[in-house]
Parts: C-alpha cells; sequence; structure tokens
C-alpha cells in the first residue's frame, strides 16, 4: 500500500493515514438486498466464486480471513 500511495504528490506517507485506511469506517445499511453479504449454505463451498467478475469483494473478503488466520496462527 505505501508504494502505491508514495508517487502521490503533496500526500504524507505516514502511519496514521495507513492505520485509518486499515481500520476503515463504519458501514452503513443498503437497502438493496442483492448489495448485501449472503454467506453460503452449511456444507457449501465457500471458494465456488473466487476469481470470478463480480465477486472481488467477497475474494478480498475470504483473503482477509485467510491473513487474519494466519496471523493468529503465527502468534
Amino acid at each position: 500500500m505505501r508504494e502505491m500511495f508514495s508517487g502521490i504528490p503533496g500526500l504524507a506517507s505516514d502511519e496514521e493515514f495507513y492505520d485509518s485506511m486499515r481500520q476503515g469506517r463504519e458501514g452503513r445499511k443498503l437497502n438493496n438486498d442483492g448489495y448485501r453479504l449472503h454467506l453460503p449454505e452449511p456444507g457449501s463451498n465457500p471458494f465456488q466464486n473466487l476469481g470470478k467478475r463480480g465477486y472481488e469483494a467477497e475474494a478480498r473478503e475470504l483473503m482477509r480471513l485467510a491473513e487474519e488466520s494466519d496471523r493468529r496462527e503465527g502468534q
């Protein structure tokens, strides 16, 4: 992430900036049910849409969960 933002003129590269991006912001309710995350049924394959167009958010969430799991195991 640092590499991506380091070339932007006038943008300070401090940890506070990167921490704010990691934390994000509070979510808001979406009225369109199609935008909500729908978890797969128990016993189904959570990776069935991995790499497919239109499922990028789902792929990012799976990657985030995998990284979080790796960090816990490393402790």
